[in-house]
């Protein structure tokens, strides 16, 4: 099962974001309400996008919070069971949904890392860098920084890929890759 380390606050908090086949943080609202539902639901407008149909995503503090921490989702916040925003305290069974979520998406640090059959080189490396899987992938590659802040994705095919990270800042990183909605390789990246 491969896991990655999902920010400073988590590291300090001694957490990772847990892959296997748990779901994607992507794949849900940032309160982690289930974006695929959200048509069912008349309040939400699709808080990953700006809906001129609906003004509530811009007016959701819960989702300004999450921007602005620069996190994919408040499930991956450290601090979801004591926030005060409106939502959790007027929704708990919300709350209780995403910390659900929080439980299957974080676990803790002293959690190995299975790297499988990858290979990432060089690592330090300088502008670009090679991953390699000799029984061939096809997915999407996606480089964040230690806030959990998603800051390049690139499609990925066959068994070996150069992966550009010039723009990237000098540090820690952490590098995934996706397939079939799972992540089934990461590990930390340092851009030198």
């Amino acid at each position: 099962m491969a896991k990655i380390t999902a920010g400073i606050s988590l590291l300090g908090a001694g957490l990772k974001i847990r892959a296997s086949s748990d779901p994607d943080p992507m794949d849900y609202a940032y309160c982690c309400y289930g974006c695929t539902s959200c048509p069912n639901y008349s309040s939400c407008g699709g808080c990953r996008s700006a809906n001129p149909q609906n003004p509530f995503p811009q007016s959701c503090t819960v989702r300004a919070c999450a921007i602005e921490k620069e996190i994919i989702s408040c499930g991956l916040c450290t601090n979801l069971a004591t926030c005060d925003k409106s939502l959790w305290t007027s929704y708990p069974q919300m709350r209780t949904t995403a910390l659900y979520y929080q439980s299957l998406w974080l676990v803790t640090a002293t959690e190995p890392v299975d790297k499988g059959n990858f290979l990432l080189y060089p690592n330090p490396a300088g502008n670009n860098v090679t991953l390699t899987c000799p029984s061939g992938v096809s997915g999407e590659c996606r480089i964040f920084s230690l806030f959990g802040k998603m800051i390049k994705s690139d499609k990925i095919y066959g068994t070996t890929c150069e992966i550009n990270i010039s723009n990237l800042t000098k540090g820690d990183h952490i590098i995934q890759l996706f397939s079939q909605r799972k992540i089934i390789y990461s590990e930390k990246l340092i851009k030198h």
